[in-house]
């Protein structure tokens, strides 16, 4: 399964997001495998930051400025994907078990105008997924905060469209723009996908009127695409990727049993996708 966390916003825990999924997961392969669904259980999880930012390479503990094969190269040369992938710098083994990242850096920037003007700039990276999805249980792709070239790569790679939503004014402003890429990513595919996987309400504070009443418009928005699971407000999470640690250190027990139910929630909603796909 591949999944792109994408909003055209900053600051929605997307990179958050991609660490939580892929660091409880590669933990439940070590501790607690059978509450996975059996193809999540023993393969390693993949993240490709394909954010200039690089925020999720910085998190997983690879100096962006030191990164000698980033995503560029494979979105340069995607019928090499093998090649690339086997040699000593082309994926990295991060200081997480069992995690391994196409890094990132704020080199690759420029990139993006190039992509522009070739003729398949927005499936370079569904390429490199396909010839990689076989080696890995999961794919977790982090998206910069536009709906550009790369973050369209992303979108056409994906098996599934995971969108965080924070509750702020502008919460759900533009939101239709993304849904609308996502149907023309359909376009390059010779299926249904990518899929909507749901909205995954972030940073709720119940202390705050406001927040509560957004969380219902957002609800109201989107109905059942909406996870039922919220993560709330919890700024350890900020302060654990800022310090390149594991996004779950510190946290209460309260707080990782909500990343756990959504967890549960994401692995449904990718069943109904892999179901849907094989009924095609």
């Amino acid at each position: 399964m591949i999944i792109t966390v994408a909003n055209h916003k900053g600051g929605v825990a997307k990179t958050s997001t991609v660490l939580a999924i892929a660091e409880i997961v590669t933990y439940l392969q070590k501790e607690n495998p059978e509450i996975l669904p059996e193809e999540y259980r023993q393969k390693p999880v993949l993240v490709i930051d394909i954010d200039p930012q690089a925020n999720a390479t910085e998190a997983l503990g690879i100096d962006p400025a030191e990164v000698k094969i980033s995503v560029q190269q494979f979105l340069e040369m995607p019928e090499n994907t093998v090649e690339l992938a086997d040699v000593r710098y082309g994926i990295l083994k991060t200081k997480f078990d069992n995690i391994y990242l196409i890094p990132s850096s704020i080199s690759i920037e420029p990139y993006v105008h190039r992509l522009a003007g070739e003729m398949d700039g927005a499936m370079r990276l569904s390429v490199v997924t396909k010839h990689l999805a076989d080696r890995f249980s999961l794919v977790l792709i982090d998206t910069p905060p536009n709906l550009g070239l790369f973050t369209q790569n992303a979108l056409v790679a994906a098996d599934g469209v995971l969108v965080p939503i924070s509750l702020s004014k502008h919460a759900i402003m533009g939101i239709q723009n993304l849904v609308s890429i996502i149907t023309s990513a359909r376009r390059f595919r010779t299926s249904h996908l990518p899929a909507l996987l749901g909205y995954l309400i972030v940073g709720l504070d119940k202390r705050y009127n406001l927040h509560q009443s957004l969380e219902v418009v957002v609800r109201q928005s989107f109905g059942s695409d909406v996870f039922d699971t919220v993560i709330p407000t919890q700024a350890k999470v900020a302060e654990n990727i800022s310090k390149r640690r594991s996004v779950l250190y510190g946290l209460t027990l309260q707080q990782k049993e909500d990343w756990l139910s959504f967890i549960g929630e994401l692995f449904d909603r990718a069943k109904k996708v892999t179901f849907a796909e094989k009924a095609v």
